[in-house]
């Protein structure tokens, strides 16, 4: 039986092998795992222009339905330079540039998350390919959803547009 629960355990992405690490404040993630929000997040990270920098590959950051609240400028999620990021289950509001960013990135998914009052964009992806925007909710930003510079094959699923401008 142990033998059994062993091999199990190592058939599973490692990702998903790991103990969630918890995020209770504004922060950068420099390691693969699965991270969870245990609290309200609210401004930037430092001197930094991001609240929560992703800037490593097999990441999922789970929201937990906590919010991630700006005040007008920089980034509330920056995702830079990865492959296979996951971000879900969050709330990104009240007036960052930038809600969700990507970056040079590939193979990541935003699902099940809120973009809200954000005063650029509420998702934008840069330089950034074959990546999935489902389930989202994407509200009041000054442009809801943005695809630049060589950003091809993404996927735009079953979101939510309100009341954004062009």
């Amino acid at each position: 039986m142990i033998g059994l629960a062993i091999a199990l355990l190592l058939a599973l992405p490692p990702v998903l092998a790991q103990q969630p690490s918890n995020v209770s404040g504004c922060t950068e993630i420099t390691s693969p795992g699965y991270y969870q929000l245990t609290a309200d997040l609210s401004g930037l990270h430092g001197s930094d222009s991001w609240c929560i920098k992703i800037n490593a590959s097999d990441v999922v950051l789970d929201g937990q339905g906590y919010s991630i609240t700006g005040s007008g400028s920089g980034y509330g999620i920056l995702i830079e330079n990865v492959n296979n990021v996951t971000v879900k289950n969050v709330n990104v509001s009240g007036g960052y540039e930038w809600g969700i960013t990507l970056r040079s990135s590939t193979n990541c998914t935003i699902e099940n998350s809120t973009t809200f009052g954000n005063t650029a964009y509420g998702i934008y992806l840069e330089s950034s390919s074959n990546n999935s925007i489902v389930n989202n909710s994407i509200e009041n930003n000054d442009y809801g959803i943005s695809l630049y510079d060589s950003s091809n094959n993404n996927s735009i699923v079953n979101n939510n547009f309100v009341n954004n401008g062009l």
